[in-house]
């Protein structure tokens, strides 16, 4: 009995350590994105004429998405 206890136990915590990796992850991807997003608002945008209107709206993305990956990434840190 003791067999299973333990394989459920180990299978348990690796789940749990995947979450943790996706988590971490996920916050990583989002504040690349959030600067990719930035970075062409100011460097690509402005010269292409046909989405020339796009550059504030891709720039406020940019910023909101990194801001709440940040928020996100603090607090997974503290618990």
């Amino acid at each position: 009995m003791s067999g299973i206890l333990y394989v459920k136990t180990i299978t348990i915590l690796r789940m749990e350590i995947m979450m943790q990796k996706g988590k971490k992850l996920l916050i990583g991807i989002s504040i690349v994105v959030g600067v990719i997003c930035i970075e062409l608002s100011m460097y690509v945008i402005p010269f292409i004429e046909e989405v020339k209107e796009f550059e504030l709206p891709m720039f406020v993305v940019g910023v909101i998405l990194c801001i709440i990956s940040i928020i996100f990434g603090i607090r997974y840190q503290k618990s």
